[in-house]
């Protein structure tokens, strides 16, 4: 609906929802912003969560909607600013009215100006050495100076602060000047999720939005995109931080909106994309040249897109940048010569019908902040499915973006180390070393008259795209819990019929544990490039039907592996069998191996499958793999058995392998470019776990893997296996069985596999800090200028009580832990407190990134929680008891996909728990628990002096630049800053990792939930 103001409405009414949720989009972002003035538009949109006039509190928002289950967040891109929120539905109009103020009278008050434009700025540090946001400005920066879209939309503390000063500019008024002028209900667009009627809703709506001024804003278009005639026929070769080897096309095309319902840009898009046989990326791989590619439209502002191929560069392929345009031109010219085909713009068409019939339900949140953002694209009718439903086939519009792709307007970006030497120009906002350069007419030429090759052609048509979807009849014996069916030597099987979702899908998911998964960092190298071998080879297979919604996935874990295959039921059986068949019998491709090295004979079959929706996934683990299939039901079985021959039956090509070798290592060394932050959380772990290989000790030893070595290995790791498994969804207990039989046939049959002898069967522990202990261990980050810090206050094992009280302490902690060191002491833009769990054992975990040094951050916690000792002792009962309401509101939210309830019960079988109603159970035990047991919890293991206090703190330092050393006064933020303990313990320094784990115990395992010998005594 709209509202008398223009503002536009869409109201959804869910009786069952436990979490309603509104989002609100402005149709103004950075593109917008003063010239005087970069990244105000984004200022602007932090600026409105910190006060308005009816809700003075700079944390009046955040706090309402913590105390009532709920979250919030906003994004500012270039022509939008998105604000979103969930809270429990029953406090829906006491968040809305919260929410509507942002949009009538937001204060703006001077202390928050000041102390906000550091969060904004330490937005901007977090991003500066992040290659994606880098490339993004260059790409900008390379474009018509003077256009909007090439604008700086971050904002730093020179841009809104400094600067502004000096040229005697208000930032504050020009805040309010910026709000005042385009926020107006013209250009909003507000979605609202609730439990309510609609007309409940629209009532509660109408008074609290419609006073929103309509200042008859116009939207602005731009009839030209930023890059003339003197931007294109230019490439540029740019250094980036991690170790990466990227080419990139792009070209200016028209705006292709108004065409949604034909979406000619998504269908040559698929083409282009495509990873079946004969197409581009195919005949690339083939060549050793390309690891992979994508390719389509995407958004430029209203008025022009973009259309980009990107391509993933093997060292080789580096070599090859102009053979590698040639052959993407040959199979443009080949999409010409075959002109539009009317059966692939159908079977897009099928795809697409069937992803919005069986769409799963969304998050609230994420589904309000789409629609918002939607109704500024399409007519209001079609809001829901503009996005997702082709329903006009033009021809005409494909052959005119196709026309576009010419090699004269073109704009060529490569990306390598390499360039270092031959750089001689930097970006301005994020420093990017490059070299610009024309292109050579001859090229151009070349290019332009490129002709064609036989090798490239137009996808088969796609065997995956289901036509069942029926829903199976429920089983009159079907538990309302995953139960355990059947049992072997080789395998346990966990069973439970979809009865919530009722769609034809479902998930297969096999954890597959071996011995020599992860004795030492070779043999985890080994079965990590088995993995990602293994998966390249059998893309081509997959993707299609990943496209048809049936997907599968493969981990390595240190037991082994994990093995996932989801979606629709029809093909499942299809898929797992030809992954088993491919794994059982892979052969090294030492060439794949060698790109995967320093980062695939099935690829091409698995990536028909995809795009029909079915994909799989196989990943390592510290127990050996794990192999997931997701997806529609109908072809999993197609899926599933095409795989599980794959896997018996693998070999390695040997050109495969030396590309997946570089690729590998290459990932691995590109780990010490990760921000601060994620050092931290990597090295709590490290620290953490009984067993946990370093980043250097894989990199040592992946040298020494050879494509022969690999070929060994595989026969062995496959030779003896533990299988658990959980199949969920659209199928039967006796289908299930089935599935079960095929993959230990197939193993057997392929590798004479055997079962594990009890004392083979590795589940790694965690290590246990001692009572009274605190660990610091201090690294640096040579990369990014900022520092990280992660405090780990370890609380004992995991069980009912324990968590309740831990994950209450945690919600209570959440909202002030954020207010106070983000917003008033702003230590830096990421401030996270939450709960750490690993290995049955759990504990309160609080990580900061910011330009401060370690150890005052450090401190600040300790304060922070110094204080809240005080806050939750002198809580009132209603407060409480609105915080273990809110709690108990998250812990019981529906889950809302099929794929996400199956990870629910997936976890609690590869943590050995099986507490498969653990919600149920934990929020009963959580409306037990007085406040007096959580100051006693809080007493126990978080408090200085607390008996039980075991602290592990990680400390990142920048290697080169120089930390903020200055103490922030209360003067200079408006915070009164909280007094530091003055008996904080000295931490005992950890200078050694494998030392520190030698020397400590190791907490046991978690107990299983259920009886497992009674379960089998069922069979």
């Amino acid at each position: 609906m709209k509202l008398n103001n223009g503002l536009k409405v869409v109201l959804v009414s869910d009786p069952d929802t436990d979490k309603a949720s509104a989002a609100l989009d402005v149709h103004v972002g950075f593109m917008k912003d003063p010239k005087d003035l970069p990244g105000l538009a984004h200022f602007c949109e932090h600026m409105l969560f910190l006060g308005t006039k009816k809700y003075e509190e700079e944390n009046a928002y955040n706090k309402f909607l913590s105390e009532h289950g709920g979250m919030s967040n906003a994004y500012t891109s270039s022509e939008n600013t998105n604000y979103f929120f969930d809270v429990r539905s029953e406090n829906l109009p006491g968040a809305l009215d919260r929410f509507a103020q942002f949009f009538l009278c937001p204060l703006f008050t001077p202390s928050a100006t000041d102390r906000e434009v550091n969060a904004v700025n330490s937005e901007n540090d977090k991003n500066l050495q992040q290659d994606p946001w880098r490339f993004n400005m260059l790409d900008k920066a390379l474009g018509n100076p003077d256009h909007e879209f090439t604008s700086y939309g971050t904002g730093n503390k020179d841009t809104l602060d400094t600067i502004p000063k000096s040229k005697g500019i208000n930032t504050r008024d020009e805040l309010l000047k910026f709000h005042s002028k385009y926020y107006s209900s013209n250009i909003m667009s507000l979605a609202v999720l609730g439990k309510e009627s609609l007309d409940e809703l629209s009532e509660m709506v109408a008074p609290l939005f419609s006073p929103v001024e309509n200042k008859s804003v116009e939207i602005p278009f731009w009839s030209e995109g930023p890059y003339g005639p003197e931007h294109v026929k230019k490439i540029f070769y740019a250094v980036p931080v991690k170790d990466l080897r990227n080419l990139s096309v792009s070209w200016t095309i028209p705006d292709l909106s108004d065409y949604y319902s034909s979406n000619p840009g998504h269908i040559l898009g698929h083409l282009i994309g495509h990873e079946g046989r004969g197409s581009l990326l195919s005949e690339l791989k083939q060549k050793g040249w390309v690891n992979s590619l994508c390719g389509g439209q995407t958004d430029g502002a209203n008025g022009f897109m973009f259309f980009r191929i990107d391509f993933d560069l093997s060292e080789e392929g580096l070599e090859h940048v102009d053979d590698i345009l040639l052959m993407m031109f040959q199979y443009i010219e080949m999409l010409r010569k075959e002109g539009p085909q009317e059966w692939v713009y159908k079977e897009c068409q099928q795809l697409s019908d069937m992803i919005f019939r069986f769409k799963d339900k969304e998050k609230p949140i994420n589904y309000t902040s789409f629609l918002a953002r939607r109704m500024q694209k399409y007519p209001l009718p079609e809001v829901l499915s503009g996005s997702y439903l082709l329903t006009e086939y033009r021809p005409d519009l494909i052959t005119m973006v196709l026309d576009k792709l010419v090699p004269e307007t073109m704009r060529i970006g490569v990306i390598a180390k390499k360039f270092a030497d031959i750089a001689d120009q930097k970006e301005k906002w994020y420093g990017t070393e490059y070299k610009l350069e024309d292109i050579p007419d001859e090229k151009i030429k070349k290019w332009k008259n490129c002709g064609l090759t036989e090798n490239l052609h137009l996808p088969p048509r796609n065997e995956f795209i289901p036509t069942n979807f029926e829903v199976v009849p429920r089983e009159k014996d079907s538990s309302a819990l995953p139960e355990m069916i059947k049992e072997t030597g080789l395998s346990r099987l966990w069973f439970k019929q979809d009865d919530k979702f009722l769609l034809p899908k479902a998930c297969l998911s096999f954890d597959i544990s071996s011995p020599i998964a992860y004795t030492d960092p070779l043999n985890c190298n080994m079965a990590g490039l088995f993995t990602e071998l293994f998966k390249d080879a059998l893309n081509e297979y997959a993707y299609d039907a990943e496209l048809a919604g049936l997907s599968y996935d493969l981990m390595n874990t240190v037991c082994g592996m994990v093995l996932q295959v989801k979606g629709y039921h029809e093909k499942q059986p299809v898929l797992l069998r030809k992954i088993l068949e491919k794994l059982t019998d892979f052969k090294v491709d030492p060439k794949r191996f060698e790109i995967y090295k320093e980062m695939d004979a099935l690829n091409e079959y698995a990536y028909d499958a995809e795009l029909a929706g079915l994909s799989y996934d196989l990943m390592n683990t510290v127990c050996g793999m794990v192999l997931q299939v997701k997806g529609y039901h109908e072809k999993q079985p197609v899926l599933l058995r095409k795989i599980l021959e794959k896997l018996t039956d693998f070999k390695v090509d040997p050109k495969r392998f030396e590309i997946y070798k570089e690729m590998y290592m290459r990932g691995l060394r590109n780990f010490y470019a990760e921000e601060p932050y994620q050092h931290s959380i990597y090295y709590t772990n490290n620290l953490m776990a009984e067993i946990q290989w370093t980043k250097a000790e894989l990199l040592q030893s992946a040298a020494e893997v050879t494509a022969e070595k690999l070929q060994e290995f595989i026969p062995n790791l496959l030779s003896k296996l533990f299988i658990e498994a959980l199949i969920y969804g659209n199928v039967t207990k006796q289908q299930a069985k089935e599935v079960m039989e095929m993959t230990e046939g197939i193993l057997k049959e392929k590798c004479g596999t055997k079962e594990l002898l009890p004392s083979q069967y590795k589940r790694y522990r965690e290590v246990q800090i001692p009572d009274g202990c605190y660990y610091l261990y201090q690294t640096d980050n040579k990369v990014h200028k900022s520092s990280s810090i992660c405090i780990y206050y370890q609380c004992g094992m995991q069980d009912t009580l324990p968590n309740m009280l831990l994950e209450l302490l945690v919600q209570i902690l959440a909202e002030p832990c954020f207010n106070i060191l983000r917003t008033k002491e702003q230590l830096g833009y990421i401030v996270f407190s939450g709960v750490r769990r690993a290995r049955g054992v759990q504990g309160l975990r609080v990580i900061i990134q910011s330009d401060r040094p370690p150890q005052y951050v450090d401190d600040r916690v300790e304060a922070f929680l110094n204080h809240m000792e005080t806050v939750i002792r002198d809580m009132s009962q209603e407060e409480y008891d609105k915080h273990v309401g809110a709690l108990a509101t998250k812990r019981m939210e529906k889950t809302k996909k099929i794929n996400e309830q199956n990870m629910k019960y997936w976890s609690e079988i590869i943590s050995n728990t099986y507490n498969f109603d653990r919600d149920e159970i934990e929020v009963a035990c959580l409306k037990t628990v007085k406040k007096d047991d959580l100051i006693m919890f809080f007493k126990d293991f978080v408090a200085i002096n607390a008996p039980h206090r075991h602290k592990l703190s990680i400390h990142i330092m920048p290697s080169s630049e120089e930390l903020n050393t200055n103490t922030v006064s209360p003067e200079d933020n408006g915070a009164d800053l909280l007094p530091v303990p003055t008996n904080l313990p000295k931490p005992c320094v950890v200078d050694d990792i494998a030392d520190f784990k030698r020397h400590l115990g190791l907490y046991p395992l978690p107990k299983p939930f259920i009886d497992i010998g009674k379960a089998k005594s069922k069979l």
